[in-house]
């Protein structure tokens, strides 16, 4: 609520008349929460809902006098984002009553509070050992059910390549593409995902580290990118990375599923000649959507398998859930295998919904405008104050001898799926180097 000149009004003691997540201390006077039983819809089964980072303002006309002069009888309200950090659409809604009769007393009355809430953490304890891949059957988003497999498999011979994933005193993935080149110390990011749709993944590297990205299913290694021009128009700016400038050296790969229902598809990033270092990869074409269900399980899975070349180097690994439209409010959660939520012995919750505070377990940074996914120069998508993410310090790890027991699996979803939209996941991934050695996959 906002003066002639868009100044925000105050109470004389100080207090804002303003709202950011209704229902909360962030927001003047009496308001609701609000979630998906809140809506406008436009016809049938289609529309806007509402969710728990939108805003609402209550102001109770009781009592009031209006002046004589109807031009200066008005409320001024300024729509924004919070610290202008967060950009889309929206829509504004006022619900009005009307009445005959006089008019009344002008006193402008409200109170509010505001909180400040700090970080909590905790240990992660063993919770990567023991855990394998996402299952391989997800209840379809039409409502079919499907079967996929695994991936990481020794492929066939010709026009499809291999690939070898690390035993206990191994580096890291290795890969044969289907025109022969390898790919070395590599890390593996496993993604369920449903046939139909095209994802993208794009393998930064920081610090000149060049990354080579390969793409596999349940039978082979069927895709390899190294050097690409659209990759290399990537920047990066997070709070583990810093600022990533673009490099000709970067590396991108569309891929989807061809399977029915829902099935694995693995992505692989690691060098030519095994070369250690870090990368950040980034996944886009990702949506929360009321397909998706409710309830725990709900949401878009993501594993990456444990290796030694990722433990020895000493880089916490980081995971992030931005939002690409204004109205998602991204919640992250590390799972186990049935896609519950781990929990630490004191009943701790392994999740996130607003990086940076409270909701967030273990060390994390605000997100801002600062940090962002730029796929080209001035365009891209910012990061904001309700954007996810995690970080977890592999340093001391101690891996499974079975490669296929050494997984970590996120669920990427919003709080109580009650927003909706586009987002991207980003992992930042350090490897090192040791002595080669491996097994083939399943």
């Amino acid at each position: 609520l906002v003066d002639v000149e868009k100044n925000v009004i105050q109470l004389s003691d100080g207090t804002r008349i303003e709202c950011d997540d209704a229902g909360t201390s962030s927001c003047w006077g009496s308001t609701s929460e609000l979630d998906s039983s809140h809506f406008v819809s436009n016809r049938p089964n289609q529309g806007t809902p509402a969710g728990s980072v939108d805003s609402m303002m209550s102001i109770d006309l009781d009592g009031w006098t209006l002046n004589d002069d109807p031009d200066l009888n008005f409320f001024n309200f300024l729509m924004t984002s919070l610290n202008q950090r967060t950009f889309g659409e929206y829509i504004v809604v006022f619900h009005v009553g009307t009445a005959g009769g006089s008019s009344s007393a002008n006193t402008n009355q409200g109170s509010g509070t505001t909180t400040t809430n700090n970080n909590n953490s905790g240990g992660v304890a063993s919770l990567g050992q023991g855990v394998p891949a996402p299952s391989n059957t997800k209840p379809d988003k039409t409502g079919n059910t499907g079967t996929g497999t695994d991936t990481g498999n020794t492929g066939n011979t010709g026009n499809t390549g291999t690939t070898t994933t690390s035993t206990g005193g191994g580096r890291g993935i290795e890969v044969t593409c289907p025109d022969g080149t390898q790919i070395f110390n590599g890390v593996e990011i496993i993604i369920n995902m449903r046939a139909g749709f095209t994802y993208t993944a794009t393998a930064i590297g920081v610090n000149g580290y060049d990354p080579v990205i390969a793409v596999g299913d349940a039978d082979s290694i069927d895709l390899c990118n190294d050097d690409d021009s659209t990759a290399g128009q990537y920047t990066v700016s997070l709070p583990s990375t810093g600022f990533v400038d673009s490099a000709r050296t970067n590396a991108q790969m569309d891929f989807n599923y061809t399977g029915s229902g829902f099935g694995n598809t693995s992505i692989i990033v690691g060098s030519p000649d095994g070369s250690t270092g870090e990368f950040v990869l980034v996944f886009e074409g990702m949506a929360v959507t009321a397909n998706d269900g409710s309830g725990v399980g709900a949401g878009d899975p993501f594993a990456i398998r444990l290796t030694p070349n990722m433990v020895d180097t000493g880089v916490p690994l980081e995971i992030y859930m931005i939002s690409k439209v204004q109205q998602l409010d991204p919640f992250m959660q590390l799972v186990d295998v049935e896609k519950n939520v781990i929990q630490l012995s004191d009943g701790t919750r392994i999740e996130c919904d607003d990086a940076g505070t409270s909701s967030c377990w273990g060390n994390t940074s605000e997100l801002d405008s600062s940090h962002f996914v730029s796929n080209r120069p001035n365009q891209g998508t910012p990061a904001g104050s309700i954007d996810s993410m995690m970080s977890i310090d592999l340093d001391g790890w101690t891996l499974n001898d079975d490669p296929d027991l050494n997984f970590f699996n996120f669920l990427m979803t919003s709080l109580n799926q009650s927003t909706f939209g586009e987002y991207i996941v980003v992992f930042h991934v350090g490897t090192a180097g040791g002595s080669s050695g491996g097994k083939p996959g399943k």
